[in-house]
């Protein structure tokens, strides 16, 4: 019956210690604001859940507050302010179910700074891990912020992987999208040749003494080979873009050679974007021996991923390698 309590008590101006403990008060009696004389204030073991600001304001002599077992859940710096902090001896806030939320950051700061002054410090006091810095990782301009960096440090690596497995992506795409309907109108075209022959000087004798007689004499399958087919007179470039699109594919003989050699590389580089334009068919891979890892190029690791090759092999596997080889050689719509 808080009105009642407080007439009984207005007339008490003088007051100078006031125990109320364990009535049932849901809040603190108002006209406790008025004695100017207390010193001593107990209202723990109650319903108490909150007081308004700056409710001490008046009470310039209160050293001691005691608002432990109560129902309190959050202290604002409002509720207690820094003159009437400055001023207490003894507080007690324990038992109380408090909140742990960033509102109380400096309440906790408080306490760690003088736990002398609470009773029964650390017992009954909740939320004593919470910290500036934990909140700062909590508040919404850091969420927000750790996302956008997340974001951008998300697309620079898509950036990056794009970048770099740029040729993979499109070549995928392109079969995946393009190439089927593009093969149709290829096998329309007429092409001077079935397939140009890329390769090094070093990698001649085997195209000359093994690839030639088996696969062009043998299968009448056309093959350009620049030592015999380019005109004279012309470009090397001229001559290689020329033979490269009169050829319905392009074999790619593989060597260490092939990969230090750069006419070699653009011939290859070359080879790929005529696939893209749909230019040429397809391009087939022979594997002479496996290259070495500082001979290999992006284009060159690009093309050994995404083309099934065909590995040369000096054995008695031989009649394998040149049926795959010429199976792989010939018109697809034939096949």
């Amino acid at each position: 019956m808080e009105e009642k309590l407080n007439k009984t008590l207005a007339p008490l101006t003088s007051l100078e210690v006031l125990m109320l403990l364990d009535c049932n008060l849901q809040n603190l009696p108002t006209v406790t604001r008025h004695y100017h004389n207390l010193t001593y204030l107990d209202v723990g073991w109650n319903l108490i859940k909150s007081w308004p600001t700056e409710f001490f304001e008046r009470n310039i002599k209160l050293t001691e507050l005691n608002a432990a077992h109560n129902l309190i859940q959050t202290v604002t710096s409002k509720m207690l302010p820094e003159v009437f902090m400055t001023r207490l001896k003894k507080i007690s806030l324990n038992d109380n179910p408090l909140v742990c939320k960033c509102e109380l950051v400096w309440l906790i700061q408080w306490i760690h700074k003088e736990p002398s002054k609470f009773w029964d410090y650390p017992d009954g006091y909740r939320c004593l891990n919470i910290t500036e810095r934990i909140c700062l990782n909590n508040t919404g301009a850091f969420i927000s912020v750790t996302t956008v960096t997340c974001f951008f440090i998300c697309v620079i690596l898509i950036a990056s992987v794009i970048n770099k497995y740029i040729w993979h992506i499109k070549y995928h795409i392109y079969m995946w999208r393009y190439r089927p309907k593009q093969l149709l109108d290829i096998a329309e075209k007429h092409f001077a040749h079935d397939a140009f022959v890329a390769y090094c000087v070093q990698d001649g004798d085997w195209v000359l003494q093994d690839l030639l007689p088996i696969v062009e004499e043998g299968e009448h399958i056309k093959l350009c080979i620049h030592e015999r087919d380019f005109l004279g007179g012309q470009l090397v470039i001229d001559n290689i873009l020329q033979h490269m699109e009169n050829s319905r594919k392009v074999l790619v003989v593989l060597s260490n050679d092939f990969a230090r050699s750069k006419w070699c590389q653009f011939e290859m580089s070359l080879a790929q974007k005529l696939v893209i334009d749909t230019s040429i068919e397809s391009i087939v891979v022979v594997l002479l021996e496996d290259i070495e890892a500082v001979n290999m190029s992006k284009p060159l690791n690009a093309l050994l991923k995404t083309t099934t090759y065909i590995k040369w092999q000096d054995n008695d596997n031989k009649d394998i390698f040149w049926q795959m080889l010429k199976t792989s050689l010939k018109r697809q719509y034939e096949l």
